[in-house]
């Protein structure tokens, strides 16, 4: 049971690793297209995620897949 615990601890860490690495390349993006400090691009992220009723990850990939998405 314990090795059981531990293989789903580590794949929740992963899955929280690979978003991460997503939302953190969006913040980038966003930082370069709109002159935008790491607080402001992550905020103006969440508060649109929030809006849409998405998650930031989601929407962070969505941004990086279309290269042209636009913060409200």
């Amino acid at each position: 049971m314990a090795a059981e615990e531990k293989s789903a601890l580590a794949e929740q860490l992963q899955y929280a690793l690979d978003y991460r690495v997503v939302i953190e390349r969006a913040i980038g993006y966003l930082m370069g297209k709109h002159d935008l400090t790491a607080t402001q691009a992550f905020t103006g992220l969440r508060k649109q995620a929030r809006d849409s009723r998405r998650r930031v990850a989601d929407l962070a990939a969505e941004l990086l897949g279309e290269g042209a998405g636009e913060m409200r």
